[in-house]
């Protein structure tokens, strides 16, 4: 089984959260908010621990969807000189009081859809999730989601 670790860039809201306090009484509606516009950065992946494995560029952006109750977040970079996409949708489930995600992509995913599920922090909110590496073997396990743009803590 190969297991997959990436370390995102964060995003630009990140930066907005210098002061803890507002962050942690920060609604969940305005953060979806601050995730709006673009960004980019370098991404870093490991398949073994310790070997880093590729360093790229990456570009993404944020975009609201109906009236602000989710979040479009797509990206694009490459993977030892390959390129690959990625799309998540982001909301946060006012019943449960949990951000939740789904996501795709054209390197770590194949032909399935990510589902991540987790609360907020005092710099945004972590999420956590599990996707299909080969038959009977699973990335993730309840580990948090590191590959996921959107894990900020």
């Amino acid at each position: 089984m190969q297991k997959c670790l990436e370390r995102w860039p964060r995003p630009p809201f990140s930066m907005s959260f210098s002061r803890q306090r507002q962050a942690s009484k920060m609604r969940a509606q305005d953060l979806l908010k601050k995730l709006i516009g673009k960004w980019q950065g370098n991404c870093r992946t490991w398949f073994e621990t310790d070997k880093l494995a590729d360093e790229s560029k990456v570009v993404g952006e944020f975009i609201g969807l109906f009236d602000g109750r989710f979040v479009r977040h797509t990206y694009e970079s490459t993977i030892q000189n390959k390129p690959r996409h990625g799309e998540e949708l982001i909301a946060f489930n006012s019943i449960t009081n949990i951000f939740q995600t789904s996501w795709v992509d054209d390197f770590h995913m194949n032909y399935a859809i990510m589902f991540s599920q987790g609360t907020s922090t005092e710099h945004g909110f972590n999420v956590r999730g599990e996707y299909d590496v080969g038959k009977d073997h699973r990335n993730g396990a309840g580990e948090p989601s590191t590959s996921s743009p959107t894990t900020t803590s």
